[in-house]
């Protein structure tokens, strides 16, 4: 896990192997002027690299599923600084058996999943894993 609580308030929360080179990652902040979160993950591991990653926000004062967008991308492509399509979740949904789409699909093990809109911490003892 880890934290932040001042001007802009962040939690997260990461796991990897780093024998297989994969990890998985959920990311909730106002840094953006509102609700703000990610999660996602994959693998890093050279030519079979993969990663996915969904997002987000409440531009429309809903973080709900109808405003979560997701890009895949190669650790090749993400080096290199190769753009990748943005894709609406709400058109079209991820493909859990598609490989790092599987770190984007709720209910797959290796999804973390969104921590929670607003799920920043205001104070200490709002840090998710004092509960």
């Amino acid at each position: 896990w880890f934290a932040g609580i001042g001007d802009h308030k962040v939690q997260g929360w990461l796991e990897a192997d780093t024998g297989s080179k994969t990890f998985a990652i959920s990311e909730c902040t106002d840094a953006s002027g509102g609700n703000w979160e990610v999660m996602g993950g994959g693998s890093v591991a050279g030519s079979t690299s993969g990663m996915a990653f969904m997002a987000r926000n409440d531009q429309n004062n809903d973080s709900s599923d109808s405003d979560t967008y997701y890009v895949n991308i190669s650790l090749n492509d993400l080096e290199n600084g190769t753009l990748q399509p943005i894709i609406n979740a709400a058109a079209v949904s991820p493909t859990p058996s598609t490989g790092a789409e599987a770190y984007i699909t709720d209910g797959n093990p290796v999804c973390l999943g969104f921590l929670g809109i607003q799920n920043y911490p205001n104070t200490l003892d709002d840090l998710a894993w004092v509960q």
